[in-house]
C-alpha cells in the first residue's frame, strides 16, 4: 500500500510542469493575465514588450485548462496538454490560437492591475456604482448580477465587476486600493482597503455594503466548474386540453356576386398595402437624412477651432492635456454659439457661458446617452457635440460591455462629432484621432 502511496505521489509530481507564456497580437490590450487550472487558480501576470506580452512562469499539471484575460474580456481556451515550457498565445481574428513555442523573450517589468470585485448588498436590488482609488488613480466601475463575467452566477443577489488599475505608473512598489460607493443621500460609503506588494497582477475584493469589516482580499473563483450558475431542472409545462370541437354553421344560400365583392376587397387591400409601404420608404427616407442634407442647400463647411484645432464636423478623437477640465471649457466656449453641447463628466456649472442649450447628462449609461443625442439629431433644433471628461465617465450599467466609452463613441461618432478629454499622463485609446491642448501654444496634432 505505501509502495502504490508512493508511486501516485511521484506520478502526480511528474505531472506538474514549469511552463513559460507569452502572448502576441494584443497591443491594444492595457492588462493581459493568464488563468491555468479548472477553476483558474494560478495566475500568471503579463508585462508589455515590443513583441507582444512576457509572462511570469508558473507551475501548471498537465492537462490543464487554459483562459486568457485581455483587459477584462475572457476568452476560454479549453484543456490542453503541455508539450514544453514555452507557450505563446496569439489573439486571431477566429480566436486566440496556442502554439507550444516561445513567441516573446522572457523579460521582467511592470504591468497593470486587473480588479475583480465582488459585492454583497442584500438591501439592494440596484447594480452598486463602485469607486477605487490607487493613489493617484480613481476608477468608477458599475457591478452587475446578470451572469456576464465576472459575475457566473446570475440573480444570487452578489454583484460582480472588473476594471482595469494603471498601477505600473504608480512611484511606489507597494500600493493601497480604497473601495467605496455613494449612499443615496450623497454621502461616501467606505467599504473596505487593501494593501499590495507589486504594481501588477490580477487582484480579488470582496466588500459587504454596510459592514467594512467583512471586506477580504482572498481569492475567489471566477472561470471554472466552481464559478458558473449550477443548471436548473425544468419543470415540465402541462399541454393544454385541445378546444370541442364547434359544429359548422349550415351553408347559405348560394350569392354569386359574393365572389366578386371578395376579389375587389382583397385587391383593395393589396393595394392599400402597397401603397402604405411606399409612401413609408418615401418619407423614411426623407427623414432617415441628416438635417443638413437637403436638395435645395449644402452644409457651409465648419472651421477648425482656434484656426489650427480639429474640426468639430463629425467623427470622434481624443483630447490629451494638462487639465482636461479647463481644455473641455475651452471647447465648449468656441462650440455653443455654433452647437448644442452634451457633457458627460463633472464640471462646474459657473464655468460654462453659453449661447445656446448645454446639456449636462445625469445618467451615465451609454445606451441612455445615446438615446439623448438620438432624439436631439431628430428634434429639429441645432446639431448637438458629445463631451466627454474622462474615459470612465461612460458607464455600462448592465455589466456587458467593458469598454462603454469606445462602444458609444463607435455608435454616435457618424452622427456627430464627439471628444473625450484625457489626462496628459494617460495613454490614448487605439482607433480615434489624438489632439493635444496648451493654454500657451494651443492645439497640435498627437
Amino acid at each position: 500500500m505505501l509502495l502504490i502511496f508512493l508511486v501516485t505521489l511521484t506520478m502526480s509530481s511528474a505531472q506538474a510542469e514549469s511552463v513559460r507564456p507569452s502572448v502576441t497580437q494584443v497591443s491594444d490590450a492595457r492588462a493581459v493575465h493568464l488563468l491555468f487550472g479548472e477553476d483558474g487558480e494560478t495566475v500568471s501576470n503579463c508585462v508589455p514588450t515590443t513583441d507582444g506580452w512576457s509572462c511570469a512562469a508558473v507551475d501548471v499539471e498537465s492537462p490543464t485548462d487554459v483562459h486568457l484575460l485581455v483587459d477584462t474580456k475572457l476568452y476560454a481556451l479549453g484543456p490542453v496538454e503541455v508539450e514544453g515550457p514555452d507557450l505563446t498565445v496569439e489573439r486571431t481574428n477566429e480566436g486566440p490560437v496556442l502554439r507550444w513555442s516561445r513567441g516573446v523573450e522572457p523579460v521582467d517589468g511592470r504591468g497593470d492591475a486587473v480588479v475583480v470585485v465582488r459585492v454583497n448588498d442584500p438591501q439592494s436590488e440596484r447594480a452598486p456604482m463602485l469607486r477605487l482609488d490607487a493613489g493617484t488613480l480613481t476608477n468608477q466601475v458599475g457591478c452587475a448580477d446578470d451572469g456576464r463575467f465576472p459575475d457566473g452566477i446570475p440573480n444570487d443577489g452578489m454583484f460582480y465587476c472588473a476594471t482595469v488599475l494603471r498601477t505600473s505608473g504608480l512611484d511606489e512598489e507597494e500600493w493601497s486600493l480604497s473601495v467605496s460607493m455613494r449612499t443615496q443621500d450623497g454621502e461616501v460609503e467606505e467599504l473596505g482597503a487593501f494593501s499590495y506588494s507589486e504594481p501588477g497582477g490580477l487582484r480579488y475584493v470582496s466588500v459587504t455594503v454596510g459592514d467594512p469589516s467583512a471586506s477580504s482580499g482572498e481569492d475567489f473563483p471566477i472561470v471554472g466548474p466552481s464559478a458558473q450558475a449550477p443548471e436548473v431542472e425544468q419543470e415540465p409545462v402541462a399541454e393544454a386540453p385541445p378546444a370541442p370541437e364547434q359544429p359548422k354553421p349550415p351553408p347559405g344560400p348560394e350569392d354569386h356576386s359574393s365572389g366578386f365583392f371578395s376579389s375587389v376587397s382583397s385587391g383593395a387591400a393589396w393595394l392599400f398595402v402597397l401603397v402604405a409601404v411606399v409612401l413609408g420608404w418615401f418619407l423614411g427616407s426623407r427623414v432617415g437624412r441628416s438635417r443638413s442634407d437637403f436638395d435645395e442647400a449644402t452644409p457651409l463647411p465648419v472651421q477648425p477651432m482656434d484656426e489650427r484645432g480639429p474640426v468639430p464636423d463629425r467623427g470622434g478623437i481624443l483630447v490629451s492635456s494638462a487639465s482636461p477640465s479647463d481644455t473641455l471649457i475651452h471647447v465648449v466656449h468656441s462650440l455653443t454659439v455654433l452647437r448644442r453641447v452634451v457633457i458627460v463628466g463633472e464640471i462646474e456649472d459657473s464655468a460654462l457661458a453659453q449661447a445656446h442649450s448645454i446639456l449636462r447628462v445625469t445618467d451615465p449609461d451609454r445606451f441612455a446617452i445615446q438615446k439623448l443625442i438620438h432624439t436631439l439629431m431628430s428634434d429639429g433644433g441645432l446639431p448637438p457635440v458629445l463631451l466627454i471628461l474622462g474615459v470612465d465617465s461612460v458607464l455600462d450599467t448592465g455589466g456587458a460591455s467593458p469598454t462603454p466609452t469606445q462602444d458609444l463613441l463607435a455608435a454616435v461618432q457618424g452622427d456627430i462629432w464627439c471628444a473625450v478629454f484625457l489626462p496628459e499622463e494617460e495613454e490614448l485609446l487605439a482607433g480615434f484621432e489624438g489632439w493635444g491642448h496648451d493654454p500657451q501654444a494651443g492645439w497640435s496634432k498627437l
